[in-house]
């Protein structure tokens, strides 16, 4: 739950932490993310394309949350996640 909560109170790895730092500064401040904070990532071990995706994960879901939030779309308390078989059929291809 801490996770959920606020991700600085879960007990993490750096490595995790240093991925979520870095998703946080993409969705409050993308336009100051600098090469320091790339290279903060492959620090800690994070290789380019484990950083490509961590972007652009980052990026997508705000994104659509950006998206939601322009058409007045309120979300409700299930989540795609939550449903296992619809996550069985995504990780198929199956949709």
């Amino acid at each position: 739950m801490a996770l959920k909560e606020d991700f600085r109170s879960a007990d993490l790895s750096p490595e995790d932490r240093a991925m979520l730092d870095y998703a946080e500064k993409i969705t409050l401040a993308p336009w100051t993310v600098t090469e320091d904070d790339v290279a903060n990532l492959r620090d800690h071990g994070f290789d380019d394309v484990a950083i490509l995706e961590i972007a652009t994960v980052s990026a997508y879901r705000n994104y659509i949350a950006r998206v939601a939030n322009a058409l007045g779309v309120e979300l409700g308390e299930h989540t795609f996640a939550d449903d296992m078989a619809f996550r069985r059929t995504m990780e198929e291809g199956m949709v």
